[in-house]
């Protein structure tokens, strides 16, 4: 069974050509899961507004608080 994602992506970065960085805020409901963990090349900010945020980050697991 595959997993609906309840995420929501706004992308902040408005009509900025060749960004350094994109901006996107993502929403998600509280015990949410993403299911099947992801990567990519670049970097990462996280910023937790509320509640709490797991990441593993090179096989190491990471609580996020707001």
């Amino acid at each position: 069974m595959e997993h609906k994602s309840s995420f929501t992506y706004s992308d902040l970065s408005g009509n900025v050509s060749n960004p350094l960085f994109v901006p996107v805020l993502v929403t998600l409901l509280p015990g949410d899961k993403r299911g099947i963990p992801f990567s990519h090349e670049g970097q990462e900010f996280i910023y937790v507004i509320d509640g709490t945020m797991t990441i593993i980050l090179d096989d190491n697991e990471y609580d996020l608080y707001t």
